[in-house]
């Protein structure tokens, strides 16, 4: 409840009897709140995470709550050391929560010791915690679960102040990377212990876990990214016969051999060996004894295939398997799935039959081509095909077809069905070619057209949309695979046309202007390269097929030699395509995969119910499929995976199973199956084209039954059918269209009708809605690499309502759109916000895409930064929604930019921020931060300031000193840190301001001196060469010059 403020808390004073309250995230309540609450004297649990205004003279109210038993002020980032102290009289106190309070020093513990009831204490994310002030934690005998995760200044030594901890069952200190191998033998007096987390303590070796043997009550043990531990440390397990789940994800060095010395944890029921690059069949036929293992990860074990999964048929109470990332050759559904009975019982099977048929989309913006495209791809006959009334396609129009492959000359028999999907490239009902895109069983032709500018082209933009739906979810020797995308090049006449000096007159020329058609193709070609040196921005571009383009009528007046040479080159061009295609098809991810016999029989019968006939609305019930999994002896698990394997493959829609529709009051959308063109009609051609009953793209249900009485038409708008849809029909198609999000309905007590975002248009001078907004600085900035018009969509549906009718028309666009809010200090008030989001740079046309916010110029600069932390939440919130996540992005926590969130603070003491918005860079009042660079810079009135890529530990006090100073870096040096920096550095016991090797002074950084550079020359000098490689496999790079650190680089490794 973000709008809760302190004044709300007075209301609960009556509440005499409350014994839990929760104020979660509520950012406006302040220290003068919690004064409100010390009448309520039964309370026991009190959640104050994430009030972030809380600082240490707040928690002086609390002491009067003597039967506070929880206490949760993890996230409250103004608390520090001193503000512990006012905790003391809470004698009743059993659960702490400071999770990500990175204020609190070593010293501040000391305040705890009198909290003897105390039996969880959570302190991740505390990163100024250091070894010293675990001492303080000694007398809390009562103590059972202590979080340290995170504290990455805790070294081996610290952990001895553990030892009088006998209670403790629960120790959570993963990425305390300093802790090394010695430091776990402190841990042995630790009796009572039933979880250890070690995961990314990145020091600790194999004969560290040697250690751990005396922990016989031992259960869970994480071992997660401790790269150092090889085969042999495994040994030192046996003896923790208690230990039902083991996690050794990352463990990169443990061979196959290591597995056998697991076999006498006969209680290991979960086990986790994901990344194992080095795990082979032997190593699965050591785990077939475990023989109480029910859940086995083996994800990104690249040399796993159907053959070495055979070995586990063999454990008996084995029922979940995860195998993505594999060699494993099953139905991709089937991995995903992860139910090991099923698999093994596949893999069992004899009598599959590879299925080899794929779905080619045709993408690029509308009237590049793509219709003309399909008919010569699949007409013989129409090598010269010219059609200048030719409309437009204005859904996903499906085509069967068949297409040869490579091995079509040795077999002429051999073509594979494909489903040619012509994909309107009109802005509108983008956001539903999510549920027919994908990566198993695709191939993707982009279509450009030569004599195009950039802005009309969008080549970076239909990258990038084409590789966020085309991953597959099988992988290749590990590595991701992408379907594989050719780029088509068309009216490639006009060009030759251009540089002939040739004049075309008649339909379609105009406005002709060769030398704008020679400018805007080198401008392609100059694209092409370019993005071909960025991969492609993820598409897996396997070709670019030039000379596409003939206009028959023009074939004559050309002249003989022009007009010849542009037919052969568009007849050439045309059997490039079909030659790439047919040497490309094999390549499709799925192509090969085998299904069971009951499968086809499955796909019959439901050819048999759904037809693609425009004249009937087809969809067929849920409990019809159940029946007839009956039929065939399938239980629900192969009902399941049947379903979503034909919609895969085209044959079906079905959107009952998404995560998102299941979570959400869409219970007539998970009781139906559809045929794919339920999109064509009624959507395309009833509700977005047909007759205007919109205003401001709203239509009350009265206006949506009226629009889908009207008889059936096709694509063209032919009336196919005298009928109407039935009301049950019509219920079905507005759960259909809420579950996809194609439409939104509008909340109220009663029915208010429903927003559809495609009926808007885009308004391109926007600037006018934000003439009288903004504050001092620039705008409030998110950028993306890649952002989903559906997820502004959502944004925008959000606050629709907040408008008023009369003002819709004027404020709300497909890209923009003003609202009011409550001002923040006064509830009495309202605030404009404009949103506007922008795909496109307004300067070079390029795909660079951002939201920007604007606000009311009156609001000061502390009330604007609650009000953007709201506005970038629910922007996020909508990225969920819209079950959209770019891949392999840094996400950003903050909106907020006076300091960073803390590393570590989204652990157990609260809600994980499993955020799917990843923009590329966020900028406000000066400071940057581009987290695909992983860099923050800071431009001040005449200094820039940039940090590359830096650790969370600095990141914190590099943002405090830019407040605080005005730094300026020495003269000809870009990049700048502060001396602080090197004592950082100094945890790990390592200068590079001496030589690596022998540790004599250097006059030059970063190079080891002439004496020793055949290797080290002393014992010291080994321990630092040690040193060097152990911090080079945490990513560390540095280079120093002047005594102080001036280039600081972490190369994060992300999932």
């Amino acid at each position: 409840c973000e709008r809760i403020e302190n004044e709300g808390l007075a209301h609960l004073k009556e509440l005499k009897q409350l014994q839990t309250l929760d104020l979660s995230g509520c950012e406006r309540i302040e220290n003068e709140g919690l004064a409100l609450l010390k009448e309520l004297k039964q309370l026991n649990t009190l959640d104050l995470s994430w009030c972030k205004r809380i600082e240490n003279e707040g928690l002086a109210h609390l002491k009067e709550l003597k039967q506070l038993q929880t206490l949760n002020l993890s996230g409250c980032k103004q608390i520090e050391s001193a503000g512990l102290a006012h905790l003391k009289d809470l004698k009743q106190l059993q659960t702490l929560h400071l999770g990500g309070c990175g204020r609190i020093e070593s010293a501040g513990l000391a305040h705890l010791k009198d909290l003897k009831q105390l039996q969880t204490l959570h302190l991740n994310g505390c990163i100024r915690i250091e070894s010293a002030g675990l001492d303080h934690l000694k007398d809390l005998q009562q103590l059972q679960t202590l979080n340290l995760s995170g504290c990455e200044r805790i070294e081996s030594a610290g952990l001895a102040h553990l030892k009088d901890l006998k209670q403790l069952q629960t120790l959570n200190l993963s990425g305390c990377m300093q802790i090394e191998s010695e430091g776990l033998a402190h841990l042995k007096d630790l009796k009572q212990l039933q979880m250890l987390d070690l995961s990314g303590c990145k020091q600790i070796e194999s004969a560290g876990l040697a250690h751990l043997k005396d922990l016989k009550q031992l259960q869970t043990l994480h071992l997660n990214g401790c790269i150092w531990i090889e085969s042999a440390g495994l040994d030192h397990l046996k003896d923790l016969q208690q230990l039902q789940t083991l996690h050794l994800s990352g463990c990169e060095r443990i061979e196959s051999a290591g597995l056998a010395h697991l076999k006498d944890l006969q209680q290991l029921q979960m086990l986790d060996l994901s990344g194992w690059e080095r795990i082979e069949s032997a190593g699965l036929a050591h785990l077939k004894d475990l023989k109480q293992l029910q859940t086995l990860h083996l994800n990104g074990c690249i040399r796993i295939g159907n053959a070495e999964l055979l070995h586990l048929n063999a454990i008996p109470a084995l029922r979940t398997l995860y195998v993505e990332n594999t060699s494993v050759q099953i139905d991709n559904e089937l991995i995903l799935s992860g139910d090991a009975r099923m698999i093994f019982s596949w893999l069992a099977t004899t009598g599959k039959q590879r299925l080899r048929f794929f779905k080619l989309f045709l993408v690029g913006i509308g009237e590049v081509g793509k219709t003309h495209v399909l008919h010569r791809l699949t007409d013989a006959d129409a090598p010269g095909y010219t059609n200048h009334e030719e409309e437009r396609t204005t859904e996903i129009s499906i085509t069967k077809h068949e297409l040869p492959t490579r091995e079509a000359e040795d077999n002429p028999q051999e073509k594979v069905p494909v489903l040619i999907c012509d994909c309107g490239g009109q802005d509108k009902m983008h956001q539903t070619h999510r549920f027919y895109f994908g990566g198993e069983n695709c191939f993707y032709l982009l279509v450009v057209r030569a004599d195009w500018p950039r802005s009309l082209n969008r080549l970076d933009y239909w990258l990038h949309f084409i590789a966020s739906h085309s991953e597959a979810t099988q992988r290749v020797e590990g590595r991701k695979v992408h379907a594989p995308t050719l780029i088509l090049i068309t009216q490639s006449d006009r060009v030759a046309m251009a540089e002939a000096g040739y004049q075309p007159t008649g339909k379609g020329y105009e406005q002709w202007d060769a030398q704008a058609v020679l400018n805007n193709y080198a401008q392609l070609e100059n694209d092409l390269h370019r993005v071909a040196a960025a991969s492609y921005h993820g598409a897996c571009v396997k070709g670019v097929i030039h000379n596409f383009g003939f206009d028959s009528q023009l074939a004559e007046s050309m002249g003989t030699e022009l007009g010849l040479k542009i037919k052969r080159q568009h007849s050439e061009a045309l059997s490039d395509l079909l030659r790439e295609l047919s040497s490309r098809i094999l390549e499709v991810p799925g192509l090969d995969t085998e299904y069971e016999p009951n499968y086809f029989s499955f796909a019959d019968w439901v050819g048999g119910h759904l037809q693609d006939d425009p004249t009937h609305f087809n969809y067929r019930r849920h409990p019809g499929f159940q029946s007839m999994c009956a039929e065939l002896g399938l239980n629900d698990d192969y009902q399941s995976l049947y379903l979503q394997t034909l919609r895969r493959l085209g044959k079906i829609h079905f959107v009952g199973d998404n995560p998102q529709i299941q979570r959400g009051d869409y219970t007539e959308a998970q009781q139906w199956v559809f045929a794919p063109q339920w999109l064509n009609e009624p959507v395309y051609n009833r509700i977005l084209w047909g007759k205007d009953h919109h205003q401001a793209g709203w239509l009350n249900t009265d206006q949506y039954r009226r629009v889908l009485g009207e008889p059936r038409t096709d694509g063209s708008g032919k009336v196919v059918s005298e009928e109407s849809y039935s009301l049950e029909e019509q219920n079905a198609i507005r759960q259909l269209l809420r579950a996809t999000r194609v439409i939104f309905d509008l909340p109220g007590e009663v029915d208010k009708g429903m927003l559809i975002p495609d009926l808007l248009e885009n308004n391109p001078v926007w600037d006018r809605l934000v003439s009288d907004l903004s504050i001092a600085d620039a705008p409030y900035t998110i950028t993306f690499k890649h952002l989903p018009e559906r997820v502004f969509f959502a944004f925008l549906a959000r606050h629709y309502p907040a408008i008023s009718e009369k003002l819709r028309g004027h404020n709300c666009f497909r890209n923009a759109i003003r609202f009011p809010v409550e001002h923040p200090d006064d509830p009495n008030k309202s605030v404009e916000i404009a949103a506007v989001f922008q795909p496109f740079d307004s300067e070079d046309a390029s795909y660079k895409p951002r939201v920007q916010f604007y606000i009311s110029k009156e609001v000061e600069r502390d009330s604007a930064n609650d009000i953007f932390a709201v506005l970038k939440k629910e922007l996020d919130d909508c990225c969920k929604s819209e079950d959209w996540k770019e891949r392999g992005r840094r996400e950003a926590r903050a909106a907020r930019f006076d300091e960073p969130e803390p590393p570590g603070s989204s652990g157990d003491d609260s809600e994980s921020d499993d955020s799917n918005l990843a923009p590329d860079t966020i900028s406000f009042g000066g400071i940057k931060f581009d987290w695909i660079r992983g860099e923050v810079s800071y431009r001040g009135s005449n200094t820039q300031v940039k940090g590359g890529n830096v650790p969370g530990i600095l990141l914190k006090a590099i943002l405090h000193a830019l407040k605080k100073l005005n730094p300026q870096p020495s003269q000809g040096n870009e990049h700048f840190a502060y001396p602080f920096a090197r004592e950082e550095l100094r945890k790990f016991g390592y200068d590079r301001s001496k030589c690596a090797k022998c540790l004599k002074d250097s006059s030059t950084s970063n190079v080891n001196c002439d004496s020793c550079a055949s290797g080290p020359t002393n014992a010291e000098g080994q321990r630092v060469n040690d040193l060097n490689k152990k911090i080079e496999s945490l990513g560390l790079a540095v280079s120093i010059k002047d005594g102080l650190v001036w280039k600081l680089k972490i190369l994060l490794k992300l999932d």
